[in-house]
């Protein structure tokens, strides 16, 4: 629990007290995805990637988001 605590923060928490019972599947799914994404894409940040990479990155998240509708 501890991971999930630290990388989906107040979310996971919430999760945690009203009992997972009262999400919906798609919404978790989407959430944790895109809290996902954004703690990688800090790492990745983090550790110098080059920023041609993170462009190719941030635009591969934003069809992802297109995709999902958000």
């Amino acid at each position: 629990m501890l991971l999930m605590d630290i990388t989906f923060d107040s979310y996971w928490k919430k999760v945690l007290e009203y009992g997972i019972e009262h999400f919906d599947d798609e919404r978790l799914a989407k959430e944790s995805y895109l809290r996902g994404v954004t703690s990688m894409l800090g790492l990745l940040v983090s550790q110098g990637m080059p920023p041609e990479f993170l462009d190719e990155l941030a635009e591969g998240i934003r069809g992802a988001k297109r995709g999902m509708g958000k």
